[in-house]
């Protein structure tokens, strides 16, 4: 009779964590018949076999015995957000589970002008990592001397003082400027489990009244 291993990871099939801490993975699993072999996978792919660890990927195994293995990564970077599987195999029967990691997400990049007049400006950029979990929103905030930085309107948003655009949006034009006025542009990333760095800043100069 084939008897399918019971494979259980500790905590909620989500856990969000902090970069720069310790991910700690710990896999139980039925001792009887032993396991062949246990393996993690991040998303999808093997990264470790037993007590190894494969394809140069960052993390040790701490613990491994008949019933529980241990995958630890210190200190944590972003990219290693990931969905995380236990994957236990006893001759012919295979089973696993499987664990989201997720983190804040990483700045948005390659910011860019894309369009100047007295009164508005137009700003563009690509999404960085989302920490494995969906960009919720981007925000937008600006500054006269690159360093107190407030909120702006912005025509993609409904709300008139701030300007929040949901996350598939990766270009606003700012409104409401002074003519002729330098200003500095820096973007935030927003995902369930909180808001990214700031974004790289970019300068631009709004055009002349009535030119």
């Amino acid at each position: 009779m084939c008897i399918v291993p019971e494979v259980t990871i500790e905590g909620a099939p989500e856990e969000d964590a902090v970069v720069g801490n310790e991910i700690q993975l710990t896999c139980h699993y039925d001792s009887s018949p032993v396991a062949s072999e246990v393996q993690w996978l991040k998303n999808g792919k093997v990264i470790s076999r037993n007590d190894t660890m494969e394809n140069n990927t960052r993390g040790n195994i701490t613990h491994f015995n008949e019933t529980s293995i241990q995958l630890t990564i210190s200190p944590s970077i972003s990219s290693d957000a990931a969905n995380y599987t236990c994957f236990v195999i006893k001759d012919v029967d295979k089973s696993s589970d499987t664990i989201a990691i997720r983190v804040k997400p990483d700045p948005p990049h390659n910011l860019l002008i894309s369009s100047t007049t007295s009164r508005t400006l137009t700003v563009s950029w690509s999404a960085g990592f989302n920490g494995n979990s969906e960009i919720i929103s981007y925000k937008v905030n600006i500054s006269q001397d690159n360093q107190t930085f407030e909120d702006i309107s912005c025509q993609e948003s409904s709300n008139n003082n701030l300007c929040t655009v949901p996350g598939v949006v990766t270009n606003v034009t700012l409104k409401d400027l002074h003519p002729f006025t330098m200003y500095y542009l820096r973007v935030f990333a927003v995902n369930k489990i909180g808001q990214s760095e700031a974004s790289e800043v970019v300068k631009a100069t709004t055009g002349e009244e009535g030119v």
